[in-house]
């Protein structure tokens, strides 16, 4: 879910992407990676949407379009996203409990 609680983002394939507008019941857009995706999140106040990859991407996208802005290579197959509480920086997690941390983030 987004911040505000009205949107929620899926993988709907293992590299698609799909935003879907929960008080409308509507879709917003769909965007294919062309990598098997892991994990998603929302930056706080919901301008971006983080997602990682099996092959260690982690890309940045527009909430609002759906598209890559980055495309960050890390290095390891990324399991799960975090940020740190006050939203500065991104924590990446592997599948074997190492973790990599990113940051500033974009407010």
């Amino acid at each position: 879910f987004d911040p505000s609680s009205r949107r929620i983002a899926v993988r709907q394939t293992h590299s698609t992407i799909l935003l879907f507008d929960i008080e409308k019941a509507t879709q917003l857009w769909t965007t294919d990676l062309g990598e098997p995706i892991r994990c998603i999140l929302f930056h706080r106040q919901g301008r971006y949407l983080l997602a990682g990859s099996e092959s260690g991407n982690l890309f940045i996208i527009d909430a609002a379009s759906g598209k890559t802005e980055r495309t960050i290579a890390v290095g390891f197959p990324i399991g799960a996203i975090s940020f740190t509480p006050d939203g500065t920086q991104v924590i990446l997690f592997n599948m074997r409990g190492g973790y990599k941390m990113l940051g500033p983030a974009r407010r």
